[in-house]
């Protein structure tokens, strides 16, 4: 399994972008967290409100979810990044493994 973290500049675009990957059946679920960020861009240090969607999936999803999620996106470089989930209770994997 794989948890998914993608950055978004709003929660409404977190919600249609998980909305979408829902659907295709991409991922299982997606927390919507708001967050506040801190990073350079263009040489200025930059401080923004934004949501992370923190998803769970399978290994085999992350290209689709990369190319859907950046057609979706409306940052010019958007932070889409995954993490192997080491341990999970059996129920709740088998749940995700027959969402996606």
């Amino acid at each position: 399994m794989l948890a998914i973290y993608i950055p978004c500049k709003d929660k409404k675009e977190a919600t249609r972008i998980s909305l979408q990957l829902l659907e295709k059946k991409l991922i299982a679920c997606a927390n919507l967290i708001p967050i506040n960020s801190l990073y350079l861009w263009e040489g200025k240090l930059t401080s923004d409100k934004e949501v992370v969607i923190l998803a769970k999936t399978t290994d085999k999803k992350f290209a689709a979810i990369e190319k859907e999620a950046t057609a979706l996106h409306s940052y010019h470089c958007p932070c889409i990044t995954s993490w192997k989930i080491e341990k999970v209770n059996k129920a709740y994997e088998q749940w995700v493994k027959k969402m996606v």
